[in-house]
């Protein structure tokens, strides 16, 4: 049953008996049904993170610990930065991010969300690479969970929304494409 793909415990996991919830293998069996719970909102997800798709709306908390509301209503174009203090790729983009940002700083506002990151290690990150922009940190809880909502798989993935709160394109990994759709826009 454990080595089922999580479609199928999830299909599954109601029809359980309770003791074999609760026996010993009930914390594995909690989690691979939550792991089923979240990657179901992601696939949920991909359907609306499209281009051409309104960009969900959302609150995370920032370093300053002041909450930000991310509502899409100015008249610049908005850039989600989805990476990880963890992440290889994610920090060696940093420096042609840095550039872009002082470069487009005046047309768009580029926002990072640390994922799957603690306080501690997301600020030291900030700290270290002098991270201009606003930086958040997702919330990992399944309803809150910014990266869920945004259909996120990979680390770092940029997410381009124009004047209109409408997604323009999605962006997995580092690479050129991103920085040179900027460029054209």
């Amino acid at each position: 049953m454990l080595k089922q793909p999580l479609d199928t415990l999830g299909k599954y996991y109601d029809s359980l008996e309770i003791t074999v919830r609760n026996s010993h293998f009930k914390n594995l069996l909690n989690t691979k049904y939550k792991k089923f719970k979240k990657y179901s909102k992601v696939k949920e997800a991909q359907r609306m993170i499209q281009k051409g798709n309104k960009a969900p709306l959302f609150s995370l908390v920032g370093v300053d610990q002041k909450k930000y509301t991310i509502d899409f209503t100015s008249k610049t174009y908005k850039v989600l930065d989805f990476w990880g203090s963890w992440c290889g790729p994610c920090v060696q983009g940093f420096p042609k991010m840095k550039e872009y940002h002082e470069k487009y700083n005046d047309k768009i506002n580029f926002i990072g969300i640390a994922c799957k990151d603690n306080e501690a290690n997301w600020k030291k990150a900030i700290e270290k690479h002098k991270l201009p922009w606003l930086n958040l940190i997702n919330l990992n809880s399944l309803e809150m969970d910014v990266s869920i909502k945004y259909a996120v798989r990979a680390y770092p993935t940029k997410v381009l929304i124009n004047s209109k709160g409408k997604i323009v394109e999605v962006f997995k990994g580092e690479g050129d494409d991103f920085y040179d759709k900027l460029d054209q826009l």
